[in-house]
């Protein structure tokens, strides 16, 4: 059986490499105790998701970017907006973006991706012309709801940042 181990929080400070310049460790900070640590192995695997080309760079400076950092955010309202069974995908909004409002649990997720970002993001927030956006689609979806009638029943908000592959050419 091989092994491994995984460590979450840990800064990436450095790439360790051997005598003929081969990669064979990271040298790393332990965010819960602040602990620095230098580690050899026989494999390293780049995991960090929106932070891999941060990382690749690390090894070879002038490396080309291989990640899009592309945000989205997401809603959780109540389960009227919904039907029980079925969600419902918007591929056209008044900017062009796909919107999806899909029943979740006793709820209705509603959300929206495809903002790029230029460099990655710790903590990606929920903006306020984001909520604005998404209720003002939705109201078009029931106009005979007033915007703050949507609106009021925000009951949760989240936003993330996932990582996507460009195209090599």
């Amino acid at each position: 059986m091989l092994g491994g181990n995984l460590l979450n929080y840990a800064h990436v400070g450095g790439i360790l490499k051997n005598d003929k310049g081969k990669v064979n460790g990271v040298s790393f900070v332990d965010k819960t105790t602040n602990k620095p640590y230098n580690v050899k192995s026989k494999v390293v695997v780049n995991c960090s998701g929106i932070f891999s080309d941060t990382i690749r760079r690390m090894d070879d400076p002038g490396c080309k970017k291989r990640i899009l950092c592309v945000g989205g955010s997401h809603l959780i309202l109540d389960k009227r907006f919904t039907d029980r069974k079925f969600g419902l995908l918007i591929p056209a909004t008044k900017d062009g973006r796909v919107l999806f409002v899909l029943p979740w649990l006793d709820h209705s997720l509603i959300g929206t991706t495809e903002k790029t970002f230029d460099a990655p993001i710790n903590d990606p927030q929920v903006t306020f012309n984001e909520m604005l956006f998404m209720v003002e689609e939705m109201q078009t979806l029931y106009p005979n709801l007033p915007v703050a009638t949507i609106s009021e029943g925000i009951q949760t908000k989240w936003s993330g940042i996932r990582p996507l592959i460009l195209e090599e050419g």
